[in-house]
């Protein structure tokens, strides 16, 4: 199933700041917010943790929860599309170990054309997805210097 994305995006998101979308993607049942995750080895998490811990190196490296940095994410494209529904999915990469009690949107890869199957049974199409679809393209900042300009922000933060 091929679907129309828009990748690594900057929209405005809480506190008058902006944030970055890994992937909008465009599904029948409204926008799905992914956040992609690049990990080796085995995680260890838990939902609700605010830091999650990977085992795959020398020493294990700390990292922001996924789930609350991506459900941040999902309330810009909420912001900036009210009418429409929007989704939360986190897809790890690489030979990772996820642990079992993650919830559902939490997969890797392999399991991602899984996840929108899933994902369209449970839910009935969206109506008006093209003029959201527009609206969300015309507002997504994708040019090089916008995505300089967040990344060197983030540096000085």
């Amino acid at each position: 199933m091929q679907l129309d994305h828009i990748h690594n995006c900057i929209l405005p998101g809480s506190y008058d700041g902006l944030t970055r979308i890994d992937y909008a993607v465009l599904a029948p049942v409204g926008i799905v917010c992914v956040r992609a995750v690049t990990a080796t080895g085995k995680i260890s998490a838990d939902s609700g943790d605010p830091q999650w811990l990977m085992f795959g190196g020398p020493q294990p490296k700390q990292f922001l929860n996924p789930i609350i940095q991506n459900e941040g994410r999902a309330a810009a494209l909420r912001k900036a599309l009210p009418d429409i529904p929007v989704f939360s999915v986190i897809v790890f990469t690489g030979r990772v170990r996820l642990p079992d009690a993650l919830p559902d949107n939490v997969i890797h890869a392999a399991e991602l054309q899984a996840w929108f199957n899933k994902l369209q049974t449970l839910h009935d199409p969206a109506t008006k997805l093209d003029a959201a679809w527009s609206k969300l393209q015309c507002a997504a900042l994708t040019d090089t210097a916008t995505l300089r300009d967040f990344e060197a922000q983030l540096s000085f933060s």
